[in-house]
């Protein structure tokens, strides 16, 4: 019998922790906290793109992909009626980011540890859930990029699903703000799935 009653409440706690993310794709609203570049790498890129063209992008990008009026197919996305912009946080964050010191040869990987720490450092707190795009990695001689996206729960404060993005770009500098945007698209399009599979 209290074997029983052990695995009743096991089942229970796993449905529960289930359900976090059906939570999220339930609900009616999500608030959007931008794209974190804090611990972002960059591989195969000349000293002199660091000078002027990828600090600008970076610290013109934490709207993205809400600029140019795209609020409203993040809804249609996510099929949610309203998407809250709050991009405060990221967008200082992004502004002390230092990317010319965040170089590497070999690819970079977060942890999903350290998305937790960086979801944390935001001091989230209020009603509903989040959503945070964390720029990874960034490879121009391979051609890719990656990204986490972290649905966030604001009450707690904590990641309620998390994962990593990857997207196969051609990279020009010309056009470095567009297939940037491309692997954010990408992202997007695999946590809106997620949503989708879970509501």
């Amino acid at each position: 019998m209290k074997s029983l009653f052990l695995f009743v409440v096991l089942c229970s706690f796993s449905r529960c922790n289930a359900q976090t993310i059906t939570d999220v794709a339930r609900s009616s609203q999500l608030i959007w906290y931008g794209i974190d570049f804090s611990n972002a790498k960059f591989s195969g890129f000349d000293e002199s793109e660091f000078e002027n063209k990828i600090p600008y992008f970076i610290k013109n990008a934490s709207f993205a992909p809400l600029s140019s009026g795209r609020t409203k197919w993040l809804e249609k996305r996510f099929a949610k009626d309203d998407i809250i912009d709050s991009t405060d946080v990221t967008q200082n964050r992004n502004r002390k980011a230092t990317p010319a010191q965040n170089q590497t040869e070999g690819v970079y990987y977060l942890e999903l540890e350290n998305v937790k720490k960086i979801v944390e450092d935001y001091h989230i707190h209020g009603k509903g859930y989040g959503l945070l795009l964390i720029a990874e990695f960034f490879d121009r001689k391979r051609e890719f990029v990656q990204l986490w996206a972290a649905f966030i729960d604001n009450e707690t404060g904590k990641v309620v699903s998390a994962r990593r993005c990857s997207a196969k770009i051609s990279i020009q500098l010309h056009d470095f703000y567009n297939k940037w945007e491309d692997g954010i698209e990408t992202a997007i399009a695999n946590v809106s799935k997620d949503l989708k599979a879970n509501k």
